[in-house]
């Protein structure tokens, strides 16, 4: 029986340090974001006193809202993560053994960061080949 608290324990401490990694991830990936930002508010800008055409200020504008959508959904990711944090910390001042519900929680946090991830890397390449060929 001792094993399996034992093991437990060491569940949720692996769950916390992916959560830890997970945040820095996130927040590595607002800095990114505020980052694409800028870049975009110089370009837009730039292009504001030059005859560019109105396409390519609306794309722009639409790449700056993308930007700040992404960066909303990552805040709330964020968040969700912390709430999972304070839960396996409270199961290891409780010692907690098997949180069943909070185990699920996990795999579907770890998922939804996969799918932010590849996500966000998608509206990466989207951004530079968009650049690349407009700028």
């Amino acid at each position: 029986m001792d094993n399996m608290i034992t093991l437990s324990m060491e569940k949720n401490k692996f769950f916390m340090f992916e959560n830890e990694n997970a945040l820095i991830i996130l927040k590595i990936r607002d800095v990114e974001i505020t980052k694409w930002e800028k870049l975009l508010d110089e370009l837009f800008n730039k292009i504001e006193s030059s005859s560019i055409s109105e396409l390519t200020k609306e794309t722009d504008l639409l790449f700056k809202k993308d930007l700040i959508k992404k960066r909303d959904e990552l805040h709330q990711l964020s968040d969700l993560f912390q709430i999972q944090q304070k839960r396996l910390d409270n199961n290891l001042k409780l010692n907690i053994e098997d949180d069943y519900e909070g185990y699920m929680i996990q795999g579907i946090l770890r998922d939804k960061m996969k799918t932010a991830q590849i996500s966000l890397i998608e509206l990466k390449y989207k951004f530079m080949v968009y650049f690349s060929t407009t700028h």
